[in-house]
């Protein structure tokens, strides 16, 4: 995975509920590389968006011939990340932890 296709997502919060997170994300069919905490309770993976199939965004992409411009990655490994967060999320607060995304262009 080059640079421009990464997606870096830290999570702050329990090495438990970062386990429930990265088995959900596998769930939804993303793969990522995993890389050390530099605290106990800060976690960094990235995730490569061509492993994005199951979307529209990315079949409408592959369909056409053309691989995923990494903007439009970013938005959908968001989006993706953000139906698994929002299935913890009660009153605008993540039970487990802090998600943040970015593309790492």
């Amino acid at each position: 995975m080059t640079d421009s296709e990464r997606v870096t997502i830290e999570y702050v919060g329990s090495s438990i509920h970062l386990s429930l997170l990265l088995q959900e994300l596998r769930d939804e069919g993303l793969e990522f590389e995993y890389e050390a905490p530099e605290s106990a309770l800060q976690h960094r993976f990235s995730v490569d968006p061509s492993a994005v199939v199951d979307t529209y965004l990315a079949i409408e992409a592959w369909a056409a011939g053309h691989p995923l411009a990494s903007g439009a990655a970013a938005a959908v490994v968001t989006a993706k990340v953000q139906a698994v967060i929002a299935k913890w999320t009660k009153n605008g607060l993540s039970r487990y932890g802090n998600v943040s995304i970015k593309d790492d262009e």
